[in-house]
């Protein structure tokens, strides 16, 4: 069985194409053509049982793809809540080999024994991002996506080796953000100078 088909809601479609003509000179439409919609989740630090949970993870939103007058490609967020949107643009090169990566990734034939449905996972704590690949029959895939400066690549791992990772990272980036935010300098603490500013955690 293939891919399910990408869609939009009729909604959320023209939301973010009226979005791109605003706010993107290379749009010249409100009409534009956008490629490869599909759901995007965020997961943000839930655990259960100390663990991740894909299961457990609500869409937040909608991704998809635009092409400028020059022909490069934007990628587009819209971030939907009691049914208003927030918008995000990504442009620059890394955007044409993600667009290119995840045209590869769908005529994989690994798609043939199930019907899946893909979807963008990210997780800004520890600046991760995947392709989720769920199964109708619990079977779901991911496909890590690599950012560097030259280049996007990606590995494939099963979601419970996914949630094992994340959970890991998760519990590792909020441990070192307390004890960063824990940490006073000696010399604010001794002067209580009024112009100082506590350290701020990025």
């Amino acid at each position: 069985m293939p891919l399910d088909p990408l869609a939009l809601p009729v909604a959320a479609k023209s939301a973010i194409q009226t979005h791109l003509w605003q706010h993107c000179a290379a749009v010249p439409t409100s009409r534009t053509r956008l490629f490869l919609p599909h759901r995007l989740y965020r997961y943000l630090g839930e655990q259960r049982d100390g663990k991740a949970r894909l299961g457990d993870l609500p869409p937040t939103g909608w991704r998809c793809l635009a092409r400028t007058t020059e022909g490069a490609f934007v990628v587009v967020d819209a971030f939907e809540t009691q049914g208003k949107f927030a918008h995000r643009m990504h442009s620059g090169r890394n955007t044409e080999k993600w667009a290119a990566l995840i045209r590869s990734v769908r005529r994989k034939d690994r798609w043939a024994n199930d019907s899946y449905s893909m979807r963008t996972l990210v997780a800004p704590a520890i600046y991760s991002s995947a392709l989720w690949f769920a199964g109708a029959r619990g079977n779901d895939q991911i496909f890590t996506l690599d950012w560097n400066a030259d280049d996007v690549a990606g590995s494939w791992i099963s979601a419970t080796e996914w949630e094992t990772a994340v959970s890991s990272a998760t519990s590792r980036t909020v441990e070192l953000w307390r004890n960063a935010k824990a940490v006073v300098p000696t010399s604010l603490a001794s002067t209580g100078a009024p112009d100082s500013k506590p350290p701020i955690s990025r």
